[in-house]
């Protein structure tokens, strides 16, 4: 489990939906790598920017291709959270 609190405490936080989820004001973010010219990403979603530029910057060390990370807001529901090893977990919604 990562340290990040996924409550009120979590940077963009504006509160619950009628099911009780949490809703932030970017729902997520996405890291992307830089590669060929253009910004290209996956479907990882995380709870807040330092996660998705921490697994950014994880990657650019572990392949050669990219030349730059960002992590970007996204829309999607988060669906992963970086534990404190560095690892990453799947979140189930």
């Amino acid at each position: 489990m990562s340290d990040i609190d996924y409550g009120p405490e979590t940077p963009g936080y504006i509160g619950t939906d009628t099911d009780g989820h949490a809703l932030y004001e970017h729902e997520s973010y996405a890291p992307e790598m830089f590669v060929d010219g253009g910004w290209s990403g996956n479907a990882l979603r995380f709870a807040t920017e330092a996660e998705a530029e921490a697994w950014g910057r994880d990657l650019l060390m572990r392949w050669f291709v990219p030349s730059d990370s960002r992590a970007v807001p996204s829309t999607d529901p988060v669906n992963y959270r970086r534990r404190d090893d560095g690892m990453i977990e799947e979140v189930q919604a």
